[in-house]
């Protein structure tokens, strides 16, 4: 019994080690918003969503790819007042779904009813 706990001790300490050194998980330390960086604004893509939604248009020329960002927030006229991002949706220029983000709580389905490109 002694010679079995000698043996089993340090295999535990090594175990535990191993566990207090392991890096995080990449979903626990990536930001999904950190997708977005290499983006820019186009220019007159912002367009309200029902339910208080204001959906706008990016593009990432050097990787081709454009982003549906959406926010909660409001449009009077030409002028859109915006709060925190709630969603997006990363497309390559052929219309594949790259990446998509929705913050928990939130429902994409709700905030894009209505959505229209002119």
């Amino acid at each position: 019994m002694r010679s079995r706990l000698i043996k089993t001790v340090p295999a535990l300490i090594v175990f535990s080690i191993l566990l207090a050194v392991r890096p995080p998980l990449q979903a626990q330390e990536e930001n999904p918003w950190n997708f977005l960086r290499d983006f820019q604004f186009v220019e007159g893509a912002v367009s309200p969503l029902k339910d208080g939604y204001v959906a706008i248009v990016l593009h990432d020329p050097a990787k081709g790819m454009f982003a549906l960002v959406i926010y909660r927030g409001v449009c009077r006229g030409r002028d859109c007042v915006v709060d925190n991002p709630k969603a997006f949706i990363a497309v390559e220029s052929p219309g594949h779904i790259v990446e998509l983000h929705v913050e928990p709580g939130a429902k994409l389905e709700s905030m894009i009813l209505g959505f229209q490109i002119s």
